[in-house]
């Protein structure tokens, strides 16, 4: 298990390029992604051989750190990729069958609330995810990665692995 940096003050804080407010987005979309107890869809998925879960979400915390180590030294306008963002997201949750709000994943994508809904629209218009009623509350939606979205990503995440494998391999010989 890693370590925890408790910070001490605002200094601390802005020394990584983070304001109370972001702070507070990113413990919110940390608890969410930790919580255990979620409702399954109906009908078990097929796990991938490898472990494509734990890949997909070390890849957003690599994410997540870049993103917070490059702000703080050169800015946070250069270094923002909330599609890649949100794709993670619905991989990581669509994976162990828990549904994911709009909300949910706008937070997730660590953007304005109006920039994640402009890329939510733009990848459910491509066909990489798909929206639906949420049966709980008529008036929310929730996100799932389309089959073909499903695909992409876990074709993705395989050549990923596989080129960390082959990686590792070579540096051992």
């Amino acid at each position: 298990m890693g370590q925890v940096h408790l910070l001490g003050d605002d200094l601390e804080l802005n020394s990584l390029g983070l304001d109370a407010k972001e702070l507070s987005t990113f413990v919110n979309l940390l608890s969410r992604l930790i919580k255990t107890s979620s409702e399954a869809k109906e009908g078990p998925r097929k796990v991938p051989e490898h472990d494509l879960t734990a890949l997909a979400e070390r890849m957003y915390q690599v994410r997540r750190r870049r993103e917070a180590l490059m702000t703080a030294r050169f800015g946070g306008d250069i270094f923002s990729d909330p599609a890649w963002d949100i794709i993670l997201d619905l991989y990581i949750h669509n994976s162990r069958n828990q549904d994911v709000s709009v909300t949910s994943v706008c937070a997730a994508s660590m953007v304005p609330i109006t920039t994640a809904l402009r890329y939510v629209t733009v990848l459910s218009e491509r066909g990489l995810i798909e929206r639906s009623k949420n049966p709980k509350d008529g008036r929310s939606y929730l996100l799932r990665l389309s089959p073909a979205g499903l695909q992409a990503i876990e074709d993705l995440l395989t050549d990923v692995d596989e080129g960390l494998e082959t990686g590792a391999n070579h540096a051992a010989a």
